[in-house]
Order: structure tokens, then sequence, then C-alpha cells
């Protein structure tokens, strides 16, 4: 390894189930004191809770997926999500955004159809039948 450079190493977490797939890198050097999270509501994993702990995460049913959901009415690369700087004056915030990446059955949040939108604590984000809590 070059001296310097990060080597990412992943871990895969697969639940009791046998139906859905987390793959994390187990990284905290970009992690600041709010960490969102997404709860299952509903679907294969239902009430488990996934911290975001990457700056972007890709969820569907494909197996290139940060998160797997094996569920036939999610797309194999459904939706992203992503964490973003964002500069207020002097502070500086995050900013999380959901992006619809083509899925078939569609993206909404709180009932309504995005293909993209800045989520808030307490969003429900439905993917197919599958619904998560932010």
């Amino acid at each position: 390894m070059r001296q310097g450079s990060k080597r990412e190493v992943f871990e895969e977490f697969c639940f009791s189930d046998g139906n859905s797939t987390i793959k994390t890198d187990r990284s905290t050097s970009d992690i600041s004191a709010y960490v969102p999270t997404l709860t299952f509501l509903s679907g294969p994993a239902l009430g488990k809770e996934i911290s975001l702990t990457r700056p972007q995460i890709v969820l569907g049913r494909g197996e290139d997926c940060d998160i797997v959901i094996r569920d036939p009415s999610v797309s194999r690369n459904h939706l992203q999500i992503s964490r973003r700087r964002v500069l207020k004056g002097r502070n500086e915030d995050m900013t999380v955004v959901i992006r619809d990446l083509g899925s078939k059955n569609g993206t909404f949040v709180n009932d309504s159809a995005v293909h993209q939108k800045a989520l808030k604590p307490g969003d429900k984000i439905c993917m197919g039948r599958v619904i998560l809590k932010f």
C-alpha cells in the first residue's frame, strides 16, 4: 500500500431472515455528531436500523448495492442516499438527499413521488412495498 493512501475494508452483515444484507466500511473518520439512520418499518428487515456512516449508499435488489433488499417490488438499483456538507455562514451543516435511480415502482417520501429530495428527520421513504423511516 502506498504511503498516505487509505484502504477501505468492508464488512457484510446479513439479517437473520437471510433476505437483506448491509455492507459497511466501519469508517468513523467522516462522521459528525449527527449520524442519520434508516429504520425498516416493513419488508424483509422489519425493525432493523442502519446508521448512514458512508457519504453515499445505494439501496436496491442488486447484489452490488450497499444495502441489498430482496423484495421483488424493489428495483436492482432503486435509490441513492447521499450526505452533503453545506456551509451556512460560518457553520457547517449536513443535508441528506435521496435520489431515485430510475426505479420501476418509483421512490416516495411521505407519500409523494420524488426524483430527488432533501430528507428531514421522520420522513417515510417507500420503495416498492418496503417502507423506511429516516
